[in-house]
Parts: C-alpha cells; structure tokens; sequence
C-alpha cells in the first residue's frame, strides 16, 4: 500500500510542476523581431529641414547647409515595444552621435500634408529633431557600403 501513496505522491507534485512551468511558458512572450538587415528607414523633419536615411550599409543625415551630408556606420536596431531605435556616431570630425527612434505611430508632414507610418525623433549630438518617417525595401542604389 505504502508504495501505491509513493507513486500517486510523485505524480501529483510531478503534475503541478509541469502545469505551473506551462503556465510560465504561456505568460511570458518573445520580444517583437528586430527588423531584417533589407529595409531603408527615412526619416526628415521641417524647421529646421533634416533627413536620415538609415540603409543596411550606413546612416546618412542631410540638412539644407549640408546637402551631401554626413556618413556613419550602420548599427542594427533596438526595438522597445512598438519604438525601433537605431544608434550610431557620424564620421564628422566631431564623431556625432546619432539616435533615431522611430515610433510606430501615424505621422503628417506639417508642410506637404503626406501621411507616414512613424513619428521620428532624431537626437544629432545636443540637438533634438522632430518629424516622420518611413519604411522602403532597401535597394542596391540607396547608400554604398
């Protein structure tokens, strides 16, 4: 009889274990997947005029004074809920920091009136700008590695 409560013990406690751990399991999801490295993200802004354009390859950023503007090496995104956030340094001889953070939030350009899917906040250096962004498959043709 004593044996017959052993076995019947271990597949109680063995059960609620397996349920429990399963609960965990179930409760806990993954995080979201970081974009692939094939996607070019624009982002730009008015007023000042900005744009940065993140490639697979590189990190671009544009102003009206800089219209070639200035190149820095691509870094693959963090996501934070629904927010992608790409950090880099320019190759300036300042070695700039930039962080782009992309919120995955409709957007309307103040003068053009377009629509986009991001609300973009580019921090260049101390300076903080505002605007919006968007997605496009990268191309071979958008920035060189």
């Amino acid at each position: 009889m004593r044996p017959l409560l052993v076995v019947a013990a271990l597949l109680l406690v063995n059960g609620c274990t397996r349920r429990e751990s399963a609960n965990v399991d179930t409760n806990t999801q993954p995080p979201p997947p970081v974009p692939a490295d094939t996607t070019t993200y624009v982002a730009r802004g008015n007023e000042p005029f900005w744009a940065l354009t993140v490639t697979p390859h590189e990190v671009l950023f544009q102003e009206p004074e800089n219209i070639d503007g200035v190149r820095g090496p691509y870094a693959a995104p963090t996501r934070e809920g629904t927010r992608l956030v790409f950090r880099t340094t320019l190759r300036d001889s300042a070695a700039t920091p930039v962080e782009l953070t992309l919120d995955e939030r409709p957007c309307q350009d103040s003068m053009s009136g377009f629509a986009f899917a991001y609300t973009a906040t580019a921090r260049i250096g101390e300076r903080m700008l505002q605007g919006c962004g968007e997605r496009r498959p990268a191309s071979a043709d958008t920035l060189t590695p």
